[in-house]
Formats: C-alpha cells, structure tokens, sequence
C-alpha cells in the first residue's frame, strides 16, 4: 500500500539537521563562550530592573486610579 501525497512530508528530502542549522542566526551556530555567561547575567539584570520598574508604576496607576474614584464619588478623607 502506498502512502497518499497528503500524509508524505513536503520536507522529507532534507535532513532534519539541515533545517535546523539553516534556521539559526550564524552566532547561534558558532557555539557558547565565556562572553555569552557575562552577557546572560547583564540580560538578567536588566529584566530584574525592567520588571522592578514595571511593578511600582503598577501600584502607582493603582494608586491613582483609587484617588480619582474616591473625587469621583466625593469622597471625603478624615485626616
């Protein structure tokens, strides 16, 4: 029994390793070094920053959008 033209892979004349290399930019392929670790922890300390920053403009929108409901319906603090 032969298999229909639907179930046949279009790609099936590459190898798989081919694909993948071709798919990677060229600094992927050339391998890790010791760079990449100093780079990685640099990365990583700019998104702990990026999502510190994130976080307080959060609370402060929150913050803002309290007061501005509580002007909107009157409200009056006790102080």
């Amino acid at each position: 029994m032969k298999k229909s033209a639907s179930s046949k892979s279009a790609f099936a004349h590459f190898k798989e390793e081919d694909n993948v290399e071709s798919r990677r930019p060229a600094t992927v392929r050339e391998g890790k070094s010791k760079a990449t670790e100093v780079d990685g922890e640099e990365v990583d300390a700019r998104a702990d920053d990026f999502i510190n920053r994130f976080k307080q403009q959060l609370k402060l929108q929150r913050i803002d959008s309290i007061t501005n409901y509580k002007e909107t319906i009157g409200f009056v603090s006790v102080d």
